[in-house]
């Protein structure tokens, strides 16, 4: 009898750990007007955390905005920050499903940033 649990609970908490890895490795939807919200904020830095992507941190706000591989883009991190820190921005994020690698939805991606001169970056689809 508890042969026949533990064989139960074992394929109970493997199917759970397969839908946890399924979920952790769906990619970011593709960057449209309908996937995307709007946030607004000052800039307080801009940083290329130790890989491809450049983040983008807003004043007072606990999330990190990053651009998937923004570097790669061409992307400048030093000249960003100098261009954005202290600027009032709009970033329009993509909407993404939950990730047990990201629980708190800390990580944001963007796929535009706009600043009082206009558009600084966009890989912004149509609908």
């Amino acid at each position: 009898m508890i042969r026949s649990i533990l064989t139960k609970l074992g394929a109970v908490l493997g199917a759970a750990i397969l839908v946890l890895m399924v979920m952790a490795l769906t990619p970011v939807p593709r960057p449209t007007p309908d996937r995307c919200y709007t946030v607004t904020g000052r800039v307080s830095s801009v940083t290329s955390p130790g890989g491809l992507d450049v983040s983008i941190w807003v004043e007072g706000d606990g999330h990190r905005y990053y651009i998937n591989r923004g570097v790669e883009r061409g992307i400048d991190v030093a000249a960003w920050h100098q261009r954005l820190q202290g600027k009032q921005v709009q970033l329009k994020v993509i909407r993404r499903n939950w990730s047990p690698l990201d629980a708190d939805h800390d990580l944001a991606p963007v796929a535009e940033v706009i600043d009082p001169e206009g558009v600084v970056f966009t890989v912004m689809e149509k609908s």
